[in-house]
Order: structure tokens, then C-alpha cells, then sequence
């Protein structure tokens, strides 16, 4: 094992590069519609249609918690 730090831009030499089939070229100049999410950022929900420039949202799978059933 390597005691050199992991770099984010160091990619595989055999990777391929990515093909761009316009599958989302309808999308450019949209509007995201209202959607409110809780934030861990703002402490409060947020409508993320209301924000100004880029905007990226993660979205994790809730996993579950021990003891407590999982949601269907």
C-alpha cells in the first residue's frame, strides 16, 4: 500500500471518454421546479427552485437506522 495521498484528478489511463448523446440537450435553459428539502446547510427547508446559479444537490439513500424499520 502507498502512503502517497489519493489525487481526485488521477484517473485510470484506460478510461474511456465519455460520449455525449444529447439525451439532455432539452434540458439547457429549464427551470427546476419547486422542491423544498430539508438542508444541513441552512438548518431550515430550502426551495431549490428559488436559488440563483449553479446549484449542485446531493441525494443519498436513506440507509436505515438500527432498531428502526426502513420506510417503503
Amino acid at each position: 500500500m502507498s502512503n502517497s495521498p489519493i489525487q481526485h484528478l488521477d484517473l485510470p489511463l484506460n478510461l474511456p471518454v465519455p460520449v455525449d448523446d444529447g439525451a439532455c440537450d432539452h434540458l439547457v435553459g429549464t427551470s427546476l421546479p419547486p422542491i423544498i428539502l430539508p438542508s444541513t446547510a441552512a438548518g431550515a427547508p430550502v426551495d431549490v427552485s428559488s436559488l440563483s446559479g449553479l446549484t449542485i444537490v446531493f441525494c443519498y439513500p436513506r440507509t436505515g437506522e438500527p432498531g428502526i424499520p426502513v420506510p417503503i
